[in-house]
């Protein structure tokens, strides 16, 4: 093989995986801005939330000793459906301190009157929103750059030969591990 021949393909291959990359940051740009990050949703915050009545425990149980598991059925209490629900207890939060304003089509959630806001890990200070909405043009311009990168013949070629070569992996595996794999799906646990 020659160096340029060598230089082509190394070329191409760059050129591929740089367009997979710049997909990869446009992604993670777009998920932080939509606060669609683990770490943006406050259901994942247990530590500012009290869940109440506290939910009830599972019915089934895995023995490790036994490698089964257990029916707890009779072991939960027979309370009547909302019974043990007292409405005092529930905090129900106040009026909200930030400020919302509307600018160029999309609500904007600012900090409250001290000037910080803290949502999920993003915390801002004075005028600074909860998120920066990429202008139109930006989206557009990022959208034409993953359509020009998903639209590339050589990303296409190579997509589908790795497409090929995991399907003829997959395909080995089922042939080695067929008979494990049907004894283990018809192993009863009691």
């Amino acid at each position: 093989m020659s160096v340029a021949l060598a230089s082509a393909i190394t070329d191409d291959i760059m050129k591929i995986y740089s367009g997979v990359q710049q997909c990869l940051d446009l992604r993670h740009k777009y998920i932080s801005i939509s606060l669609q990050r683990n770490s943006d949703n406050p259901k994942n915050n247990v530590e500012h939330w009290q869940i109440y009545p506290p939910p009830p425990k599972p019915r089934w149980v895995f023995v490790p000793d036994t490698n089964t598991w257990e029916d707890h059925k009779h072991d939960i209490p027979r309370v009547g459906v909302g019974e043990d629900f007292d409405f005092m207890q529930c905090k129900i939060p106040g009026p909200d301190q930030r400020v919302f304003n509307l600018e160029t089509g999309v609500y904007q959630v600012y900090g409250d009157k001290t000037g910080t806001l803290k949502y999920g890990s993003h915390v801002t200070v004075g005028t600074e929103t909860i998120t920066q909405v990429p202008t139109l043009r930006e989206y557009y311009r990022d959208l034409d750059s993953i359509i020009a990168a998903a639209s590339d013949g050589e990303s296409k070629s190579f997509a589908y030969k790795r497409l090929q070569y995991l399907d003829g992996k997959w395909n080995l595996y089922i042939l080695m591990n067929e008979r494990q794999e049907m004894l283990d799906s018809k192993v009863y646990h009691l």
